[in-house]
């Protein structure tokens, strides 16, 4: 895609997604503290799940310099005008790494980064707005999970692995991966053919729904104001000491004090339930997120779609229990966070005498447990609170579920739009490709220097 850039998040954002994924890795590091030479692999792989360039890991966790080292790799085999775009686990803090430290200086331009789908609930609701290829342009359907799925087929070397000496260990890596990658080329047609027809039917699916919402065109405008609002805030951020240095001329200090009288004048009992609505639902956040990372290392080892089937011959029986026994104490907690939000969101709607401004629109809404299941990144779960005591009406994606499934599908639209315009384009490739490989084996059959080689090359 072309690079675009993304919207500059504050740095508290950030923080706290980088908070989430450390908390989930520190059974993983604290398994991987021993003191083994290798710790572990790092790959990059196309779209197509074919792998391009692997790396062992000398540290335990994946660090910077590893990614940046295979960005560059793969940069290197590109033309100096190609643009690429790289969808990782944790792409919105290498992203601001890479801005921060002047990592890759003359690569900035030509990279755009985004999250992988599966892992999008670890991160801030904002950062998924902002990171997550289906709200960005130019990602398509990619989903960014290639990695987990090429190490899922390799899952089976791993008992053998710990065996066998350094060398054998690379040699045996590198041979599966050259066999993955022959075979995802071989059957890059049909992948082509897979990919045109899922993206067909999700279309269909986006403009039907777009049909009965009936927000085709008055939904375009709404994305059109929240990106102004969005380029005003990056403007925002870039001009933050000036923008401070005149608020401190202005007397920021004066209008600080007279929001603060208002505010006195309103309802505190109210703003006070309101408060705690809020944290609690943060709370509620926290804990599915965390839960959904137990459940991941389960799904992991389903993700190869291989003969064997059940994950067991993968985590093992052991593995799966103390998975299980982790999940189980977290649904637990779960439970009473949600009850107790509930009880407080229900609290709130009965509260007398409230704000005028306090309308059924901008209350906090109760959890259901269908909710709780669902933390992708269109859940219901992830809106907060509306508060405005000015009176004004909460924009109409807040209050409108009809507006919100018109926004969603107007992305999922453009996004099968970008999807169906690159596969088009790959199975040109294809096609220049395989005629080429045709064009030179006829040649290579008019130019046999004996008949034995001239019938090899016309079998193969």
């Amino acid at each position: 895609p072309a690079a675009t850039a993304a919207v500059q998040l504050d740095d508290e954002v950030l923080n706290r997604c980088e908070e989430s994924f450390r908390a989930s890795d520190q059974d993983r590091r604290r398994s991987q503290a021993k003191n083994y030479a290798v710790h572990g692999i790092i790959g990059i792989v196309c779209r197509h799940d074919i792998p391009l360039f692997v790396a062992n890991l000398t540290d335990p966790g994946e660090r910077h310099h590893y990614t940046v080292a295979l960005l560059r790799k793969v940069m290197q085999q590109l033309p100096p005008t190609a643009t690429l775009g790289v969808l990782y686990d944790i792409g919105c803090q290498l992203d601001r790494a890479i801005r921060k430290h002047g990592y890759m200086p003359e690569l900035i331009g030509r990279i755009s980064w985004a999250t992988s789908v599966l892992h999008a609930y670890g991160h801030q609701w904002a950062c998924q707005l902002t990171y997550h290829p289906r709200k960005r342009i130019g990602f398509g359907l990619t989903n960014g999970e290639g990695c987990e799925r090429v190490w899922a087929w390799m899952s089976d070397l791993i008992p053998t692995e710990r065996l066998m000496a350094h060398h054998r260990r690379l040699f045996a890596l590198e041979g599966h991966l050259q066999h993955l990658g022959l075979q995802h080329r071989l059957t890059l047609g049909r992948w082509l053919d897979r990919q045109l027809k899922q993206t067909q039917l999700c279309e269909q699916e986006a403009l039907g729904l777009l049909r009965k919402c009936g927000f085709t065109e008055p939904a375009l405008p709404l994305l059109v104001d929240i990106h102004k609002h969005l380029d005003l805030v990056s403007r925002i951020q870039q001009q933050q000491p000036e923008v401070v240095s005149l608020a401190e001329q202005l007397g920021i200090l004066r209008i600080l004090n007279s929001v603060r009288d208002q505010v006195q004048k309103q309802d505190v009992p109210y703003l006070t339930a309101l408060s705690r609505c809020l944290v609690l639902k943060e709370q509620v956040v926290s804990r599915l997120v965390g839960r959904n990372f137990e459940f991941d290392i389960i799904n992991r080892y389903k993700r190869g779609h291989d003969e064997e089937g059940p994950s067991k011959g993968r985590l093992g029986t052991t593995g799966i229990v103390k998975v299980q026994e982790k999940i189980v104490r977290r649904d637990a907690a779960c439970r009473r966070a949600i009850q107790k939000y509930n009880t407080a969101a229900a609290a709130l709607r009965d509260l007398e005498p409230r704000p005028t401004w306090a309308t059924i629109e901008t209350m906090p809404a109760l959890i259901t447990p269908q909710q709780a299941m669902d933390t992708t990144v269109d859940a219901d779960i992830w809106y907060l609170l509306w508060f405005d005591a000015t009176g004004s009406p909460p924009p109409l994606w807040f209050s409108s579920e009809t507006a919100r499934k018109g926004i969603r599908m107007l992305l999922q639209r453009d996004r099968c739009s970008e999807e169906h315009a690159r596969l088009l384009e790959e199975a040109q490739h294809l096609k220049t490709w395989l005629q080429e490989l045709l064009q030179a084996a006829l040649a290579a059959c008019q130019s046999a220097p004996s008949t034995f080689i001239h019938s090899a090359l016309i079998g193969y």
